[in-house]
């Protein structure tokens, strides 16, 4: 075995075994949860009123429609043009890879670049990818600027909560703040690289993320003309995905018996639970989201539904993820018919 195999081999076991603790993790982590929350767990069981879950799970596949929308605005930009199907399908294929690859959303994005190689033109595959990457960061900004805005507000109930989980919040908060200015860097990166400290930096970032940042600038360079496109593609994420997903959270609570929970506690909640779900610590946040979802709930004096609900949301996710799953595999049985078909016709 070569050296350059060996490597490529060690590579692979790594990011296989990294994959298998943070299944472990997520396992432990919500396993961990249920057990020292079992009989108020239990009890808010059933207290459910199905009607409002149907609601709740309803809304959240229209935030997944949402997203394969402002998907197909980007890839038009490109003049790529796919139906809202197709984009649709390949969105749903890339949730279903992000969940059970090594990678997690990036893997999920890498599995997305490879779907839509697929059906571009050779000239346009490069740019197809970048609205990949514009696409997620895009939906960062919109899900950093809210957690942030309803952070700020909330600030005097963040410092009611104590010890460790105050640590995690204003810790989200901050990267929260870093992140947006890490896109105000992306986005205005040619003015700024005119002072020599920040030109060094990125530099030396693009050479830590072999390339991937100067792929990044890039992209953002062929939107910059086009900001009218990128400010109604922030409008769909703010408002259909994250503030939708915080109303199905809202419908959990209350086909859970929390009738308490108010929609403005229930964007703080879903806001700051989605972005540490966004970290790479476990697959697509299972079991970190929960955890601070429910802490979060226990300090607002939602004690009794404060596990159910973000069990019951990562159900509701963990279903829809799955169900890419299911649309690949139609999807590859689709192309190999069609394929057959064409060898026929010849």
């Amino acid at each position: 075995m070569s050296f350059d195999s060996l490597y490529l081999w060690m590579q692979k076991t790594k990011a296989i075994l990294w994959f298998l603790v943070r299944i472990l993790l997520a396992a432990g982590i919500i396993g961990w949860l249920v057990s020292k929350n079992f009989d108020r767990l239990s009890e808010a069981i059933h207290k459910i009123n199905p009607m409002w879950l149907l609601a709740a799970v309803l809304l959240y596949g229209i935030h997944l429609l949402a997203g394969a929308w402002r998907w197909q605005i980007l890839l038009k930009v490109q003049k790529i043009h796919l139906s809202f199907w197709e984009a649709f399908s390949l969105t749903m294929q890339a949730t279903f890879f992000s969940l059970v690859i090594p990678g997690g959303a990036v893997g999920g994005d890498l599995a997305k670049a490879g779907f839509i190689s697929s059906r571009t033109e050779k000239g346009k595959r490069l740019k197809g990818v970048f609205t990949i990457l514009i696409d997620r960061v895009i939906g960062m900004i919109a899900l950093f600027s809210l957690a942030g805005v309803v952070g700020i507000m909330s600030i005097s109930f963040l410092r009611s909560l104590s010890g460790l989980m105050e640590l995690v919040l204003y810790a989200l908060l901050a990267g929260c703040f870093m992140g947006l200015v890490s896109a105000a860097i992306l986005f205005f990166h040619r003015s700024l690289e005119k002072i020599s400290l920040v030109s060094w930096a990125l530099s030396h970032a693009d050479r830590l993320s072999k390339g991937a940042l100067h792929n990044l600038m890039e992209a953002m360079d062929d939107f910059r003309s086009k900001y009218k496109v990128l400010l109604f593609c922030l409008a769909i994420s703010v408002v259909l995905v994250h503030l939708n997903l915080a109303v199905v959270v809202y419908l959990i609570g209350h086909g859970t018996g929390a009738d308490s929970l108010t929609f403005p506690f229930s964007i703080l909640v879903t806001s700051l639970g989605n972005t540490v779900g966004a970290l790479p610590i476990t697959p697509s946040g299972v079991g970190t989201r929960d955890y601070v979802v429910s802490h979060l709930l226990s300090a607002g004096g939602i004690t009794e539904q404060s596990l159910l609900i973000p069990l019951i949301y990562t159900a509701i996710f963990l279903c829809f993820n799955l169900s890419g799953g299911i649309i690949f595999i139609f999807s590859r049985k689709k192309k190999k018919e069609d394929s057959s078909q064409r060898t026929e016709d010849k």
